[in-house]
């Protein structure tokens, strides 16, 4: 594993949707399915690796989210990473 998903897994947190309302404000929010690795993802973004943020986007597997979001994701929780100048989420799974 390389250092960075090392240090992502140790800055990852939950929040509600209520606490993303300053970076949803600003844009910076993303939402990756459920389907995908955070870790990869993030790292994806720290390094700029286009090409894997770029399939991400066209698969539907990440989209920037807003406050037009709310109803959709106002009773959901989240893990998040800041990765500078961005919020990465990804809705937590229920565990039965």
């Amino acid at each position: 594993m390389s250092e960075l998903k090392e240090k992502f897994k140790n800055e990852i947190e939950s929040c509600t949707w209520n606490l993303l309302d300053k970076n949803l404000e600003r844009s910076a929010v993303f939402l990756l399915s459920a389907s995908e690795d955070i870790f990869d993802a993030a790292e994806a973004m720290a390094t700029d690796n286009t090409d894997y943020i770029k399939n991400l986007l066209e698969n539907n597997h990440l989209r920037k989210l807003s406050l037009d979001d709310t109803e959709e994701f106002s009773k959901s929780n989240f893990n998040f990473l800041i990765i500078q100048p961005y919020v990465l989420v990804q809705i937590k799974l229920k565990k039965d």
